[in-house]
């Protein structure tokens, strides 16, 4: 694996578990390999809120316009408008719920040299599902793209450092 491009791998079963919803009727998780420089906290931040103006406000708006309860960006404890919860350095998540029936966790987790951007989704109702349905492919690939972004920014920090990085 290239050490910036995000790949797509099975959903660690403590993910699944540490995302305490009441059903699982989705998840997926994207990888990139760990050059070690940040804690889970931050690299969940660069993923969610890492991309600059239009990215950043495109997934923001379509959160918005599909019902998301959440604070304004900046709000202390949240990210990303998410309540945020930090399990030491190795894991973060924030959880978000949807006014239409959706609830979600969202988690970072670095181990065995690579960082893991997993979401777990719960879709209480039939119109939800739905929505998720028309709604995952466009997540996958802002999953895919906001993780590979914030791995390609370390790896730039690293060379410009003059430490490289190898991939796995």
């Amino acid at each position: 694996m290239a050490p910036t491009l995000a790949r797509r791998v099975s959903v660690p079963a403590a993910l699944l578990a540490a995302a305490e919803l009441e059903r699982i009727d989705y998840a997926d998780a994207f990888a990139v390999a760990d050059p070690g420089r940040r804690d889970a906290q931050r690299w969940l931040s660069a993923v969610l809120e890492g991309s600059s103006g239009p990215g950043l406000q495109l997934v923001r708006a379509v959160w918005l316009a599909a019902g998301a309860e959440v604070e304004p960006l900046g709000t202390p404890g949240h990210l990303f408008g998410c309540p945020l919860s930090v399990e030491g350095p190795h894991r973060a998540k924030v959880d978000v719920t949807w006014r239409t029936g959706l609830r979600a966790t969202i988690l970072l987790d670095r181990a065995d040299g690579l960082v893991v951007f997993a979401t777990v989704v719960q879709l209480r109702n039939p119109g939800v599902r739905a929505l998720w349905a028309a709604l995952a492919p466009l997540h996958r690939l802002a999953a895919r793209v906001g993780l590979s972004r914030a791995a390609a920014h370390d790896h730039r920090q690293l060379q410009k450092a003059g430490q490289g990085i190898a991939g796995p």
